[in-house]
């Protein structure tokens, strides 16, 4: 499940501040556009989809850390349809950043090599709306959330909205974003 929040807080007389958090979850993470992508991390390993470049070939996947050492490794068959493995290894699931895989879908192509970090989704949330309520109205506020590496617009992300006061919840909203990856929250400040 992918989720995202944004929290309103209030400061001093009437002013906010707007900020958002985000959260993947462990669900596939498939980016448009891209050949790889992280399916899942569990204590086995580490499950990976490629989408092939060309028609047919010998998909030649290895995982490393950034010492250089190979933890896993395997190749499959293709048919220029999408494959999905899994490196057996154990691999820190919060410190994806220290690992990388290196792959071909031919023997006759050069290696590629990607950060197991930048393999998944990364979240980026923009919140759009005013910046200063007035009590007893119900602002509209806006949240926008994508993938930064594909640009793309994320359809059904879990939104929590809440407006604070000193650590106080004075109003929720929950939803999921649209098929143009929004959710237009509305808040009462009553």
């Amino acid at each position: 499940m992918r989720r995202s929040v944004a929290y309103l807080m209030w400061v001093g007389l009437g002013g906010l501040i707007l900020a958002a958090g985000l959260y993947a979850g462990s669900g596939g993470a498939r980016q448009a556009g891209a050949d790889v992508s992280l399916m899942g991390v569990t204590d086995e390993g580490v499950r990976l989809e490629f989408t092939p470049t060309n028609r047919s070939g010998t998909l030649e996947v290895e995982l490393y850390d950034l010492g250089g050492k190979m933890l896993a490794k395997v190749s499959r068959r293709h048919q220029g349809r999408p494959v999905e493995v899994m490196l057996y290894a154990q691999v820190k699931k919060d410190d994806l950043a220290e690992y990388y895989i290196q792959y071909r879908f031919d023997s006759n192509e050069a290696f590629r090599r990607r950060s197991l970090l930048f393999v998944g989704e990364i979240l980026e949330t923009t919140v759009l709306g005013q910046r200063e309520f007035v009590a007893g109205t119900r602002p509209m506020i806006r949240v926008l959330v994508r993938d930064r590496a594909s640009g793309m617009v994320l359809q059904g992300a879990a939104v929590e909205v809440e407006l604070l006061h000193e650590d106080k919840v004075l109003a929720k909203y929950s939803a999921k974003t649209n098929a143009q990856g929004e959710v237009a929250a509305q808040l009462d400040t009553a």
